[in-house]
């Protein structure tokens, strides 16, 4: 109950700082006075950098910083002391 509360939470604050960025967004163009037909090019230059920061976290174990911790490789190091058979 308490975990689907913070999803929820997290669900508004993440809709809330997205129209914060939309009309932040519009004002900036509408001062500045630039063309409508500029800005799906300028979206597609910030998408990229930002879906392979996405990808790569993705990638790396543990990426989700709420799963827990994170993963710890199965291969000795050469610090680690070798067990006496």
């Amino acid at each position: 109950m308490v975990s689907q509360r913070l999803k929820d939470e997290e669900k508004k604050l993440l809709l809330l700082s997205c129209l914060v960025g939309v009309a932040v967004a519009a004002v900036v163009v509408i001062a500045f006075g630039i063309r409508i037909s500029v800005l799906p090019v300028v979206g597609l230059v910030l998408l990229c950098p930002l879906m392979m920061i996405v990808m790569m976290r993705m990638m790396m174990p543990g990426g989700d910083r709420r799963a827990g911790p994170k993963a710890v490789p199965d291969t000795p190091r050469r610090d680690d002391k070798i067990p006496a058979a």
